[in-house]
């Protein structure tokens, strides 16, 4: 199910849109330039009702009175959206695709007592070494995104569906997306992507990822597509896994990995067997960690062992273990993966 214009209502106003009936469990969060639509594929393919594919204010839907497009509101936005379907369903599974995986990431770092799980194919973003791409240096650059923007839409058609297929997007949804953002909705769509862009300019990532700490205490999984030449999976991404202490699990395909509607099967059978029902209480013994045994402030949910030297490593992860609660003997965690 949407949360967007698309199902009556924009995407300020979440309440009529998520509906009173439905568990919805699991979270998808499109990225540039995208709509919910990339989503139908891997939607069908899980072949669950529980599903919802919020849309990001500005991509082919109205943005809220005042909003800025930055990366910043963007993730404040994203976190309301979560708390309504929190209060009413418990912590979601949440899977964030490029910008979609940025937004959600952040979210998770400042909240998460609002997830179960997670799944980011983005993670290289959050690395100290991270280079924006050469599309985003254009758009970080004031004259030059705009000119950008404007020779795209007169752009022949045909050649921008050719740029989706390129990306993983299928031609008969680059179509689509190409429907929803014509016009005045491409100029909006356009102007929200350079000021979220300009607004992630380093060290702006950077300092993201000094601070992403606290999604660790979340059992996650870093999709890593071998082929991606945006985000450098293959490296940057592993280590910001492997800090997180998240499961790495490598794709055979480019950076549509999750959204190629040629490998939807994949994609569902990889999150359905990592979102499986989990036990949440496990017991460790002491002299497996070191330091104290320690909980999360923000849920009361215990830090699992593997994530405490990742934690220490980073900003903010020091002063956040200083404030977890000690507990005597043992550590409760959830089942190692």
């Amino acid at each position: 199910m949407r949360i967007g214009p698309e199902s009556g209502d924009g995407p300020d106003s979440r309440s009529t849109a998520i509906g009173k009936t439905d568990a919805m469990t699991v979270v998808l969060l499109h990225g540039n330039p995208e709509t919910p639509v990339i989503w139908e594929p891997l939607v069908a393919a899980l072949g669950r009702a529980d599903v919802v594919t919020p849309q990001l204010p500005g991509f082919g839907c109205p943005v809220p009175d005042g909003f800025g497009a930055t990366k910043d509101e963007y993730v404040d936005w994203f976190v309301g959206v979560l708390e309504g379907l929190v209060a009413e369903h418990g912590p979601v599974d949440l899977v964030g695709h490029d910008w979609g995986g940025g937004i959600g990431m952040r979210a998770v770092a400042l909240r998460p007592d609002l997830v179960r799980t997670w799944a980011c194919d983005v993670l290289g973003l959050f690395h100290a070494d991270y280079v924006w791409h050469d599309f985003a240096q254009i758009w970080q650059t004031p004259g030059a995104g705009e000119e950008y923007f404007e020779q795209n839409a007169a752009t022949p058609r045909s050649d921008r569906v050719a740029m989706f297929e390129m990306i993983g997007i299928p031609r008969a949804t680059g179509e689509r997306l190409l429907d929803a953002t014509e016009g005045e909705a491409g100029e909006l769509m356009a102007r929200c992507i350079l000021a979220l862009y300009r607004s992630a300019a380093q060290p702006a990532m950077v300092q993201w990822g000094e601070e992403l700490g606290h999604a660790g205490l979340k059992p996650g999984l870093a999709i890593i597509a071998p082929n991606d030449p945006f985000v450098r999976g293959e490296d940057l991404g592993r280590d910001v896994a492997v800090r997180l202490g998240a499961t790495i699990h490598p794709r055979a395909a480019g950076p549509g990995a999750l959204v190629d509607a040629g490998v939807p099967a994949a994609g569902a059978e990889m999150l359905r067997h990592f979102c499986r029902p989990r036990r949440t209480v496990a017991t460790f013994p002491a002299d497996d960690i070191t330091g104290p045994n320690e909980r999360c402030p923000h849920d009361g949910s215990a830090v699992p062992h593997r994530h405490l030297p990742a934690l220490r490593g980073q900003r903010g992860g020091r002063a956040l273990l200083r404030t977890l609660h000690v507990l005597p003997g043992r550590v409760e965690g959830q089942v190692p993966r």
